[in-house]
């Protein structure tokens, strides 16, 4: 049997959280991934809190599904701070934000969930009210 066994990252949350902090008044969003497509909604959204230099991102890997291939190194990837499940889940963050649902009981802060990708032709078809402007478009 195989055990892995992930560092800590250090960074602006946690016991430590002070230390080293430039910027007072700082707050912490963790995003959740749990497969790909979550990862890609998350990277259209989470863009628009970093660029608040107050807010300080961090990106997990949720063990929810069974399709997180390639995860790991997509957040990676995407250049911001990734943090193990097992440090997520012992830290408070101001703002947790994931494109899908599961374990996100196990995260301590408020969770905000957006769609992760479905189409706006979909949303009559899936069931969902459709909420396109109706009436002419501005000439």
């Amino acid at each position: 049997m195989e055990c892995t066994i992930h560092p800590w990252v250090p960074g602006p949350f946690g016991l430590d959280a002070r230390r080293g902090s430039t910027m007072p008044g700082q707050r912490t969003v963790l995003a959740v991934a749990h497969h790909l497509t979550a990862a890609t909604r998350l990277a259209d959204v989470i863009p628009l809190l970093e660029t608040d230099r107050r807010v300080a991102v961090a990106y997990t890997a949720a063990p929810a599904s069974v399709f997180t291939g390639g995860l790991d190194a997509h957040l990676r990837d995407l250049g911001g701070l990734v943090l193990p499940w097992a440090q997520a889940v012992t830290t408070r963050f101001d703002l947790v934000v994931a494109a899908s649902h599961g374990m996100l009981e196990n995260l301590h802060g408020p969770v905000m969930t957006v769609l992760h990708g479905a189409p706006a032709s979909c949303s009559a078809a899936c069931g969902a009210p459709d909420l396109r402007p109706r009436g002419r478009s501005p000439d």
